[in-house]
């Protein structure tokens, strides 16, 4: 359903815009929690636009250890839903 559809899509992005304003304290006051569930939020909808930049972001988040601990098999469950080239090489 086409509406469903637009629905989805105007949900996530409007998620992964929350997402970013909680993580860089723009809008909101930092809360790094609610970025990561909203990112995750955001990044349900595969066929999207927005899934890309969400499971990117989390990615990132857990490969630097960005304000939580590193963990690099938790990012290796972001990565592995995006192209293989987006995965940074490791030393």
């Amino acid at each position: 359903d086409d509406d469903l559809a637009a629905e989805d899509y105007n949900n996530q992005k409007m998620k992964l815009k929350m997402a970013n304003d909680y993580f860089y304290g723009e809008e909101f006051v930092r809360d790094i929690d609610k970025a990561i569930n909203l990112y995750e939020e955001a990044s349900q909808y595969p066929s999207h636009k927005y899934f890309f930049e969400a499971q990117t972001k989390l990615g990132w988040i857990y490969e630097l250890g960005e304000f939580v601990d590193k963990d690099w098999a938790k990012a290796d469950e972001y990565w592995k839903e995006l192209p293989p080239e987006c995965k940074p090489a490791r030393a």
